[in-house]
């Protein structure tokens, strides 16, 4: 499994970005499981941990004031 840093908060092109995939993708998992954001929405860790585990994809969330890697 690939493991992605993401820092918060988390919206629909940063997840994309992260995971090297395209924004409809994330869209879609997310109304798979009933999250209806706009694309500049922040989504809440949880909905963004089971959208990378779709991908195959091991998310590490980084608080809002760390530091990136």
């Amino acid at each position: 499994m690939r493991q992605v840093t993401i820092q918060r908060p988390i919206t629909v092109p940063a997840l994309a970005t992260a995971m090297e995939g395209k924004p409809y993708q994330i869209l879609e998992q997310l109304i798979y499981r009933g999250v209806f954001p706009s694309p500049t929405d922040a989504i809440d860790d949880s909905s963004a941990l089971d959208v990378a585990g779709a991908f195959g994809v091991e998310l590490k969330i980084l608080e809002d004031d760390a530091p990136s890697e």
